[in-house]
C-alpha cells in the first residue's frame, strides 16, 4: 500500500466531535437482537443532547453478533437517527478482509464514517498496522476513525503510528483513545494534531472527558452516555463556553455515575441495566454475561436509583 502525497481532510471530518454515544445493542431475554428497541433508545439519547452515534462498537457487542445481525442493527440505527446526527459504524473484525467487508456494508447502509480496530487475532507491528488501516480505508470512500483499545484489541496504537496515518492517509480523520492512560491522549494530541490540525482526537473514557477536552481533545465517545448523556454533554458544552466551574460540577456527576461501569466485566450488562433504569427500553440481556449476572443487574439498578437526581429522567 503506497502512502499518499500529503494530508487533506476526509469527507465529514469536521462533524466528529462533542459527545458521541456508542450505542448498546438491545437484546431480548432469549438473546435475540431487539431492533424495535433501537428507536426509543436513540430518541432518549437525542433528548440528552448527544452530537452523534457509534453503532457496533465494543458497547454494541459487535463481537457477539453475526454479519447479518450487524447489518440489521446498523440499519435500525440509521433509520432511527434519520440523518439528525452523524452515525459512525464499527467495523472491528478478526482480520483485515473482514473489516473491509464490514466497511463496504456500512457505506452501502448510509453510515457517515467507520471506526476501525486493529485485527483481533494477529498482533501486528506498526508497519503491519499501517497496512491494515490503509487497506480498510481503501475499501470505502467513508472517513475512517482509528480505534485504540489495547486492553481488548491486544495491541495499542503508538503515537508514531497515529501520526504517520494522520500525515499520509487523508481518509483517516481521527482516533478514539480508549486506553487507561491519559498520557496516550496527550501524545496523540501532540503528534497527530501537531502534524494535521484538523485530525480529531476523541477519548473513550467518561472519567477522562474533562481533562482530555481541557488538553485539546475534540470530544468523547463514552459508553456511560447510554445511561446518562446529559452530564457528559454538560462537560462538552461547559468546556466550549469556558465555564470551568460548570464543567467541574458535571465531571463530579460523571465520576459518581461511572461506578456502574465497575460492577462487572464485561460492563455491557450493567450498562443495559442502568440504561433501563433511566428510561430506555433495554432488557438486561447480553450474550457474554459477567459472573454473578443477576447481582450485577440488581446493583446497577440500586446505584442508579440512589443517583436518580443525576441520571433521570432523560439522563
Amino acid at each position: 500500500m503506497e502512502e499518499n502525497a500529503g494530508p487533506a481532510e476526509g469527507r465529514g471530518a469536521g462533524r466528529l466531535g462533542g459527545l458521541y454515544v456508542p450505542l448498546l445493542t438491545p437484546m431480548r431475554a432469549d438473546g435475540a437482537v431487539d431492533t424495535a428497541a433501537v428507536g426509543p433508545h436513540v430518541e432518549r439519547m437525542l433528548a440528552g443532547d448527544v452530537d452523534g452515534f457509534v453503532s457496533l462498537g465494543t458497547t454494541g457487542e459487535f463481537a457477539d453478533l453475526t454479519g447479518r445481525e450487524r447489518e440489521r442493527v446498523l440499519a435500525a440505527t440509521l433509520d432511527a437517527v434519520g440523518g439528525r446526527r452523524p452515525v459512525v459504524a464499527g467495523v472491528g473484525a478478526v482480520g483485515t478482509s473482514q473489516a473491509c467487508e464490514h466497511a463496504r456494508a456500512a457505506e452501502r447502509a448510509g453510515a457517515d464514517a467507520v471506526l476501525a480496530l486493529p485485527p483481533l487475532y494477529w498482533k501486528l507491528d506498526d508497519a503491519g498496522l499501517f497496512r491494515h488501516f490503509a487497506t480498510v480505508a481503501s475499501a470505502t470512500s467513508l472517513p475512517l476513525v482509528l480505534y485504540d483499545f489495547p486492553s481488548l484489541a491486544g495491541v495499542g496504537l503508538s503515537p508514531a503510528l497515529v501520526e504517520r496515518l494522520a500525515r499520509w492517509l487523508p481518509q483517516v480523520v481521527g482516533v478514539k483513545a480508549s486506553g487507561d492512560r491519559l498520557a496516550t491522549v496527550h501524545a496523540f494530541l501532540a503528534r497527530a494534531k501537531g502534524t494535521r490540525p484538523g485530525f480529531r482526537v476523541l477519548v473513550g473514557s467518561a472519567g477522562f472527558a474533562l481533562p482530555a477536552m481541557l488538553a485539546g481533545a475534540d470530544g468523547v465517545v463514552a459508553a456511560l452516555a447510554n445511561v446518562a448523556p446529559r452530564p457528559l454533554a454538560g462537560i462538552v458544552a461547559a468546556v466550549g463556553a469556558g465555564d470551568l466551574g460548570a464543567a467541574a460540577r458535571h465531571h463530579r456527576r460523571v465520576l459518581a455515575l461511572a461506578a456502574v461501569e465497575r460492577l462487572g466485566s464485561p460492563t455491557v450488562l450493567a450498562l443495559k441495566a442502568g440504561a433501563g433504569a433511566c428510561g430506555s427500553p433495554l432488557e438486561p440481556s447480553v450474550r457474554t454475561p459477567p459472573a454473578h449476572a443477576e447481582r450485577v443487574v440488581a446493583r446497577a439498578r440500586q446505584l442508579l436509583d440512589a443517583l436518580a437526581g443525576d441520571a433521570a429522567p432523560a439522563g
